[in-house]
């Protein structure tokens, strides 16, 4: 009987197949959107310990040299401030370097500005 109603074994396998392979692509792309939201987590925790020590420079006095710590969240900052020379004369600002490194992978984020000195 030909003309009963219902699926044949082909088709059903088929529509198996499309369904299985749009599945893959769904747990690829759900997967790469997990690891690039880790890693910008990551990179959001740099930024904000960079950010936090560079603040502190606005704060008040600053001396020359080289200051490091690690942070509550485990990120290893270090804060490097130099004299920064002008053409004719002595240093009139500072320039101040600003490293984070995530101490789990390794990633480093650097800010770097210059502090006008009083009286420049």
């Amino acid at each position: 009987m030909r003309g009963s109603a219902g699926f044949t074994l082909i088709e059903v396998m088929a529509s198996a197949a499309v369904m299985g392979a749009a599945i893959g692509v769904l747990l690829v792309l759900i997967s790469g959107g997990l690891r690039l939201a880790k890693e910008t987590n990551g990179r959001t925790g740099l930024v904000l310990a960079a950010s936090e020590r560079f603040g502190a420079m606005f704060d008040g006095f600053i001396e020359e040299g080289v200051s490091e710590g690690v942070t509550g969240s485990g990120y290893a900052w270090k804060m490097e401030v130099y004299p920064h020379p002008e053409g004719d004369g002595g240093p009139r600002a500072l320039k101040v370097v600003v490293t984070a490194r995530d101490l789990a992978s390794g990633a480093e984020f650097r800010l770097i500005s210059l502090k006008g000195l009083p009286g420049g």
